[in-house]
């Protein structure tokens, strides 16, 4: 067993120094806030706390059995990630070894430990996700007696999307095939026997899992009865909250209150938007009408029914064996002695009697109270096991938090300096430390603060914390590697040629100009230095500018045909490329509005372009579209929306064709064919942007030709979009990645601001800083409008 010692830093309202270290830094949580450090030597040292792991995640040799895998799930992975040459002998030469973050994964769910996981893409997540749900429902031990749970669901994964759901379903069908049909334990029935130790016989069943999305499907190891609960539950946010509310037909709420592990993947898509594909993330609740993110919301009452669920099946069992005591007593007793032993918390029965019944004529009896209270020892609660799963964001978000939150320190503490001295004598001490610890808060990255305000027992729980499983924080930001095929097919690693990108701007005539994004700000500006004049402009507060700017581009969005639009700049962008690139291969094509609409509106205006979409592709997997094939098969270019791409795999990707800006706001991205933007204000990471989510999935795609990114800015862009792009740019430092065409008849993005001003000025015959201002001031009188970072 290897042990992670930590050090402990601050307390709950305090943010803790985090060490960094390659190739992973982890944190764990219990409670208190704590932080890990990596030591020289193989263990980790402090003082005051330990996180032990069984297995240890930076090994360089073993396959997945090293991590805890089970041997037969060896040979279903060999089977699914080996490369071909293997799979075709009898016994390969090696097993397959897992991936960095599937080690990870691995070594830190089977401890015991709960994982918030921010890895990179592709990288196997979703398939040692799903083997470790089944491993856990495979080696459980079934309750028994008067904790007995039959049937009930041992673990739930929530996913996003559809598209993520049949993934699952896909693993689910590789990795069970040949499987013994009664594999899952199901019941200890107790033996009938003179001795005084019972004994027990287990009885197994089929595993079953159920996939919850558009349509329902289930898999089952063994013949699967009509009335049969599943072990495992795969489904998207909006079934399980159909489920929670009682509406599914099949399972009721009550089958989820008993789990054992809860499951996110994706996890940091439900912090960018408030809607993913028409199912709102974020809602308004209660006399104030609080944003609720709806995530937190489950967790909250799953893990409320877990304690209420485990509580009653505990008095049931004190009940009873209270009524064994005295059932030759008929008297009334004084004391219920269950309320007693779940009241407070009794470490010696004798200290508690004398303490609190050492006036009293009439006491409880000591024996059946130390038994009661041995029962309760033995009957532990055990707390819910999470695994979150995300991605690592670029440093940028996280210096905007810690700077915006320095800004806002240095205006509070001028503010206490025209406090005359008596009065600042008199601020009360706790305000102080109170907004100290605010400002060290915002500084941490969202997604951290997120789970563990999920997770976290609430104030009415407390008794519970101290068997709370510790939450360990593993993410590390890294550019993917460039992943190449040879001359034989081989996959291999080249970061000596960056991805090839463009930059268009398509006018109402379809006309394609070329966007000179060198030129827009001077090379030797630094990221942090455009962060502060951003800072400046926005008076510190990044986030509600932001979200005012979704609400207005939202509304700006619905006076357009943005069908028509996107048509228009797909159709102009692939006839360009058609003379600007040297590759013939399809285009992945991102765009954010209804991919079938749009189909119908591309095939109707062209015929020479072939299209396609997850439902109309010749493929059935997003995965094998790009995959090279027969020369009688004509080349379709696919159109996907954002959400579609979470958690997928893409192979022999060459071309990705980027529709709007749209398509690189998660707000507008993955908001479906909705416009309501009453809950932007929700949104808890409201200027994330996804160019590495693109850019990541197109570097690790194994492909034998240049690769292409092209970005386009439609007919509906204003001035703003045109600066977030700009922002995009620098704070990614994607120039530093891409290799951007450029030459002299270029327009310069500086030029392109300045001609849609004046078109817009044109438009509304008003100037459009008296527009903005007026826009601004219905939030904040005291702001005055900037102008613009360009």
């Amino acid at each position: 067993m290897i042990g992670l010692l930590l050090r402990s830093r601050g307390h709950l309202g305090g943010a803790g120094k985090i060490w960094n270290f390659s190739p992973v830094w982890l944190r764990s949580f219990s409670g208190h806030r704590r932080t890990v450090r990596r030591e020289p030597s193989s263990s980790y040292r402090s003082e005051d706390s330990v996180v032990a792991l069984k297995y240890d995640p930076t090994l360089k040799e073993g396959d997945f059995t090293s991590f805890g895998v089970f041997p037969f799930f060896q040979k279903k992975l060999n089977d699914l990630l080996l490369p071909e040459i293997q799979k075709k002998k009898t016994i390969p030469d090696y097993n397959e070894a897992p991936t960095e973050d599937q080690k990870r994964m691995l070594a830190v769910l089977n401890s015991g430990h709960s994982l918030l996981l921010k890895g990179g893409f592709q990288t196997g997540k979703t398939l040692a996700l799903l083997t470790y749900a089944v491993s856990l429902s495979l080696s459980s031990t079934p309750d028994f007696d008067y904790l007995e749970k039959k049937g009930a669901i041992h673990t739930v994964i929530v996913v996003p999307t559809d598209e993520l759901v049949q993934k699952y379903y896909h693993f689910t069908q590789k990795l069970l095939e040949g499987i013994s049909p009664d594999c899952c334990p199901d019941e200890l029935i107790p033996e009938i026997s003179n001795n005084r130790d019972r004994t027990y016989t287990l009885t197994r069943r089929p595993l079953v899992i159920d996939f919850l999305g558009k349509e329902e499907q289930s898999y089952s190891t063994g013949h699967l009865k009509a009335d049969e609960k599943p072990h495992i539950l795969i489904t998207t946010p909006s079934r399980l909250e159909s489920l929670l509310k009682g509406e599914d037909e099949r399972l009721g709420e009550s089958d989820l209150f008993n789990l054992k592990f809860f499951a996110v993947d994706e996890i940091d898509v439900f912090l960018k938007a408030s809607r993913i594909d028409d199912w709102p993330v974020v809602v308004q609740e209660g006399k104030k009408k609080k944003y609720i993110n709806k995530i937190e919301k489950f967790v909250q009452i799953l893990k409320e029914k877990s304690v209420d669920s485990y509580t009653s099946m505990l008095i049931r069992q004190l009940k009873s064996v209270e009524r064994k005591h005295f059932e030759n007593d008929r008297s009334i007793q004084p004391f219920k002695y269950h309320e007693l032993v779940m009241g407070t918390k009794i470490e010696k029965v004798d200290e508690y009697l004398s303490e609190n019944f050492s006036e009293q004529v009439v006491k409880p009896d000591a024996a059946l109270l130390k038994k009661l209270v041995r029962i309760q020892r033995k009957r532990l609660y055990k707390p819910l096991q999470y695994c979150f799963i995300g991605h690592e964001e670029h440093h940028y978000k996280e210096m905007m938090n810690t700077r915006s939150s320095s800004k806002a320190a240095k205006e509070y503490v001028s503010k206490i300096k025209e406090i005359e001295q008596s009065e600042y004598d008199s601020l009360n001490e706790l305000q102080k430390q109170y907004w100290n610890e605010k400002l060290n808060e915002k500084g941490r990255d969202t997604l951290t603060r997120f789970v563990e305000k999920t997770i976290r027992f609430t104030n009415s729980q407390r008794r519970w914390r101290e068997q709370e499983k510790q939450l360990v924080n593993i993410g590390n930001f890294k550019i993917p590697t460039n992943y190449c095929l040879d001359d034989k097919g081989a996959r291999k690693g080249d970061d000596s040629e960056n991805v090839n990108a463009y930059f268009w701007s398509i006018s109402n005539d379809g006309k394609v100009s070329a966007i000179d994004v060198t030129s827009n700000y001077d090379r030797a500006m630094t990221s942090t230095e455009m962060m502060n004049k951003h800072l400046g402009s926005t008076d510190g507060n990044v986030k509600n500018f932001e979200k005012s700017y979704l609400k207005s581009k939202l509304k700006n969005l619905t006076e357009y045909d943005m069908t028509a639009i996107y048509a228009q700049s797909i159709n102009s962008s692939l006839l360009e490329s058609k003379n600007t690139l040297t590759s013939d291969s399809p285009f992945l094509i991102v765009v954010p509005d209804s991919p079938i609409k749009l189909l119908e509106s591309l095939n109707s205006s062209s015929s020479s372009l072939k299209f396609a979409t997850i439902e109309t592709s010749s493929s059935s997997s997003i995965d094998g579209h790009f995959i090279a094939r027969a020369s009688d098969i004509p080349v379709e270019h696919l159109i996907v929306t954002p959400s579609q791409l979470l958690g997928q795999h893409l192979s022999g990707l060459s071309n990705v064709l980027l529709v709007g800006i749209e398509s690189l706001l998660p707000e507008l991205a993955f908001n479906g064919n909705s416009m309501e933007s009453e809950n932007v204000a929700g949104v808890l990471e409201p200027f994330a942007d996804l160019a590495y989510f693109y850019l990541s999935r197109l570097l690790v795609s194994p492909s034998g030709k240049s690769k292409n990114i092209i970005f386009t800015i439609t007919e509906s862009s204003t001035p703003e979009d045109l600066e977030r792009l700009s922002q995009i740019i620098c704070y990614n430092d994607l120039l530093d990645h891409l290799s951007v065409k450029s030459d002299d008849s270029k327009l310069p993005l500086q030029a392109l601001v300045y001609s849609k001003q004046a078109i817009l000025k044109e438009k509304f015959k008003a100037p459009i800083k008296a527009h903005k201002v007026t826009k601004v001031r219905k939030r904040k009188k005291v702001r005055t409008n900037k102008e613009s970072t360009l």
